[in-house]
């Protein structure tokens, strides 16, 4: 796997709150220094760092429509919904009820995305709907402190619009009130969380270039344009998009060993114009996805995930 440069983003929140990180690797940062990537060690399974878990009903499709239902009520917009289930079941593979939705009014996270492009990566919120063997459904999302972390955009001024959005979502939608409380955020940084490279043309024509990378066995979902209409409300950001792409051949046996990877699904691309006019692609460190989800970074399944995200990234950049 070819080490990528990984930009910086602020610690010093994060670190003041007791966050811990474990050694996993190498690259380079926007300034070309050598720096350590930064993986978090496994969480115990179900219970990642950063989610918040609710009972939710007792029926998933009902409780997907709820919360379809409580994005759009909120002025938001769903830009996904993904059966992990039926995706399974394509497959020939037979795993529990999950379901995610992603979405959200895009005014609540222009704060977040004007302090640091990459909070792109994170957004909009996501909302993971799953039934265990005992039959009761839950609500999985993550936190807002969670989501302001990793986006490296920890300033209560930038990240209270998006804190107060999820929250309502998912309360409306569970029926619940009051401040979520999250899990640990143990092993939480924005160090690492995204890698990052370079791209040798325009935005839209990297944005095609995922579409293009896309095998039979992947599914471009939705493509999200972060930048169009941010002006109206302040400083307009310069060109950002994201690609949700659906790749269940991969995703599925991750969601088999530890439901809650579902939150992280579809997988993200995000593609932005930086402050250097430079076109750059990002996409989630599996490896940190998948500890913070109790998996191992050297399970087969997980190394090949990162080896296809790997390989897309590579043709988008170009």
């Amino acid at each position: 796997m070819t080490c990528v440069t990984r930009r910086r983003a602020f610690l010093g929140a994060a670190l003041a709150a007791g966050l811990l990180v474990g050694a996993a690797g190498c690259g380079r940062s926007a300034e070309g220094e050598e720096v350590t990537s930064l993986a978090p060690p496994p969480a115990a399974a179900g219970h990642p760092p950063g989610t918040v878990t609710l009972p939710i009903g007792s029926d998933v499709p009902t409780e997907v429509k709820k919360l379809q239902d409580a994005i759009t009520a909120g002025g938001g917009t769903v830009a996904a919904t993904v059966d992990n289930t039926a995706d399974a079941d394509l497959l020939g593979v037979t795993i529990p009820p999950n379901t995610v939705v992603v979405g959200g009014p895009p005014a609540a996270g222009l704060p977040m995305l004007r302090s640091n492009q990459q909070a792109a990566a994170a957004l909009p919120g996501r909302y993971l709907v799953t039934q265990d063997a005992s039959g009761a459904v839950k609500l999985v999302y993550n936190g807002p402190d969670y989501v302001a972390v990793v986006a490296g955009a920890v300033d209560p001024a930038v990240s209270t619009p998006f804190a107060q959005s999820v929250t309502q979502v998912a309360d409306t939608a569970a029926g619940t009130s009051g401040t979520p409380k999250s899990a640990p955020l143990i092993g939480v940084s924005p160090t690492g969380f995204l890698r990052v490279a370079d791209s040798n043309t325009t935005v839209p024509i990297a944005v095609t270039r995922v579409t293009v990378a896309a095998t039979n066995r992947e599914v471009v979902v939705a493509t999200q344009d972060l930048a169009t209409g941010s002006g109206a409300s302040g400083p307009a950001l310069r060109a950002t998009q994201s690609v949700l792409l659906s790749a269940p051949e991969f995703t599925t046996p991750l969601v088999a060993a530890a439901p809650t990877f579902g939150l992280e699904l579809p997988l993200r691309f995000v593609i932005w114009l930086n402050d250097k006019n430079v076109t750059q692609v990002g996409y989630v460190d599996v490896g940190v996805l998948a500890a913070r989800h109790g998996l191992k970074a050297d399970d087969p399944n997980v190394v090949k995930l990162a080896a296809e995200c790997d390989r897309i990234a590579k043709i988008v950049a170009g």
